[in-house]
C-alpha cells in the first residue's frame, strides 16, 4: 500500500476498495476547498463591477406619461395629472391602465382640449 494509506488503520475485514474510495473522497473534498475561495474572490470582484455600472432605467413608452408627472408626496412617489393635479399611486408593476381611465374622464383635460381645437 502507499504512504497515504499507511495513516489509515486497516481492518482485516475491510476490503481494500473501500479504503481507495475513502481516499478518493478525501481528495475530492480537498479540491472543493481549493475551488471555493477562488469563487468567493471572483464574486467580490463582480460586486465591484456592478457598483461601477448602474442599471439604466427603461424609458417610459406609454402616451399617458405626456399628461402625468411623477411627484413626491409625503415621501412617496405619486403620479400627478397635469390637467387637474389629482394624485395617483405609482404602481410597481408599471401598469398605466388607471391613468388612461382617468384621462378619458378628466373634465379639465376635456375642457383644455376643446379650447385648443377652437
Amino acid at each position: 500500500m502507499s504512504t497515504e494509506n499507511a495513516s489509515i488503520q486497516l481492518n482485516p475485514h475491510t476490503p481494500s476498495s473501500v479504503v481507495v474510495e475513502s481516499n478518493e473522497l478525501q481528495e475530492q473534498s480537498d479540491q472543493v476547498e481549493r475551488i471555493e475561495p477562488a469563487v468567493a474572490s471572483h464574486g467580490t470582484s463582480q460586486n465591484a463591477e456592478e457598483e461601477e455600472f448602474q442599471i439604466k432605467k427603461r424609458k417610459k413608452t406609454s402616451d399617458v406619461w405626456d399628461d402625468f408627472e411623477v411627484v413626491m408626496v409625503k415621501g412617496v412617489n405619486k403620479a400627478m395629472c397635469t390637467f387637474c393635479s389629482r394624485h395617483f399611486a405609482l404602481i410597481k408593476s408599471g401598469t398605466t391602465t388607471s391613468y388612461k381611465r382617468h384621462l378619458k374622464n378628466c373634465v379639465q383635460r376635456k375642457l383644455k382640449l376643446k379650447k385648443s381645437r377652437l
